[in-house]
């Protein structure tokens, strides 16, 4: 349901980094939605219909912790703290919100507090024009300082998603979000690099963060001599090698499926009962005989160590993209006239994204020390 709300675009601590917004208590109620609740029989469990599902009713509840937001430009967000303004001191000073609490009662109209970061990275100029069209109000800050027009007035919308609607358990469910680069440096200017490295970085996500550079630096036909230092003066190799490498004319005339089956065999590893070991990740290199594939990257032929032309497959976790498919189709016929044409052609759209990634401004590079929300 769409509401109108006061905002204020100021940093809040790291309340409302990220996506992150902090909405007060006058805010939350705003920002009611309907939810479905489970109804509980007489000893305390769900309730069942005659189908064997949970029985639910609709209840009015004000906007909490976890909840799901988004104006008309876009940008989601989810509360991390609803802000009471009649909290006591006591309680505030405990859970380190004085200052967070002085901030709601000088400002009673405040709804919601949002990241300025946030506008700056999304370079959205839908929002900065409608807080210039709405009702304005001063924001006074807990120095005694006044920003003036400091609150402005927004159309958000309270999405389905909620807390309870999306709890997901990363520990079992795997994945999660990476935090961005400019959580990262802003995070660091605050606590210090090595503060930041020791509280949110593992060995572990620093490996995995090391490889995907590695990988996509080598299906753009460059490796490096030694991977933990990556793209430096001297480290850097023209050549791609691999652990395996097969001759394209295998593939002469065979489906893409046959050429995707063929190379996860050979990615994912074999054990000695013929099954595949699903946690060894190989790299594969086909064999393109006098067939010379250019890298968008160097803008020289591909080869290995041995100087033969090659293609160069990386998979992350042995997953092979489906964009792969018109990739490996083209390979079985690259003996036809102009086959080497449509390779070349295919496989500069399969390292599209590889090539962006590595030379976009936020690049992979910078985003080796990125962590991941847990």
């Amino acid at each position: 349901m769409l509401r109108k709300i006061n905002v204020a675009y100021s940093e809040f601590a790291l309340f409302n980094s990220e996506d992150a917004v902090v909405i007060t208590k006058s805010g939350a109620e705003k920002m009611s939605s309907v939810h479905d609740v489970e109804v509980l029989d007489e000893n305390g469990e769900v309730e069942l219909d005659r189908f064997k599902r949970p029985v639910t009713h609709e209840v009015v509840e004000p906007m909490k912790v976890g909840d799901k937001v988004m104006d008309m430009h876009g940008n989601k967000s989810i509360s991390s703290l609803v802000l009471d303004p009649d909290m006591d001191p006591e309680t505030a000073k405990e859970e380190q919100l004085t200052h967070a609490v002085e901030f709601a009662k000088l400002n009673p109209d405040v709804d919601m507090i949002v990241s300025p970061v946030s506008l700056a990275s999304r370079l959205n100029l839908g929002v900065a024009h409608e807080a210039l069209q709405g009702k304005k109000q001063d924001l006074y800050l807990p120095d005694g300082s006044v920003v003036k027009n400091g609150i402005v007035e927004m159309s958000y919308l309270v999405l389905p998603q909620t807390a309870e609607h999306k709890s997901k358990d990363y520990g079992v469910d795997k994945g999660g979000r990476k935090y961005s680069s400019l959580f990262r440096y802003s995070l660091s200017s605050k606590v210090g690099e090595e503060l930041y490295e020791k509280a949110f970085l593992t060995e572990d996500q620093l490996k995995n963060n090391r490889d995907k550079v590695v990988s996509t630096f080598e299906r753009l036909g460059v490796s490096f001599k030694d991977e933990e230092k990556l793209a430096v003066k001297g480290n850097v190799n023209g050549y791609v090698d691999a652990d395996t490498t097969i001759d394209y004319e295998e593939f002469n005339m065979q489906p893409a499926m046959a050429v995707r089956s063929r190379i996860q065999y050979e990615v994912r590893g074999e054990l000695c009962g013929g099954k595949l070991d699903k946690n060894v990740t190989k790299s594969v290199n086909i064999d393109l005989g006098d067939h010379e594939l250019i890298s968008p990257i160097t803008g020289k032929p591909i080869v290995d160590s041995q100087g033969r032309n090659v293609l160069p497959i990386r998979c992350i976790n042995g997953a092979q993209a489906f964009r792969y498919n018109e990739m490996y189709q083209k390979l079985t016929s690259l003996g036809e006239e102009s086959g080497m044409e449509q390779l070349q052609e295919e496989y500069n759209h399969c390292v599209s994204a590889d090539y962006e990634a590595l030379t976009r401004k936020d690049n992979l590079l910078k985003k080796l020390k990125n962590s991941y929300f847990l």
